[in-house]
């Protein structure tokens, strides 16, 4: 059994090509789509407080705070 898969392993998938092809293809169409997800939503999802406005202002940063 161990040898079999070792032996697959070494010697690629004969569907090797069309999975790469795959995943490709898959990041390429869902990576804009998150971009503009992000874009569409940031402004609803995240909130800005007076606290961070002032700090961002003055040139600190939490962690110099």
């Amino acid at each position: 059994m161990l040898f079999s898969f070792a032996l697959i392993f070494l010697a690629g998938l004969p569907c090797g090509k069309i999975v790469l092809s795959t995943a490709v293809l898959a990041i390429l169409i869902t990576a804009p789509l998150g971009a503009i997800g992000i874009d569409r939503t940031y402004s609803r999802l995240l909130l800005k407080t007076a606290a961070a406005d002032n700090s961002t202002e003055r040139g600190l940063t939490q962690q110099s705070l």
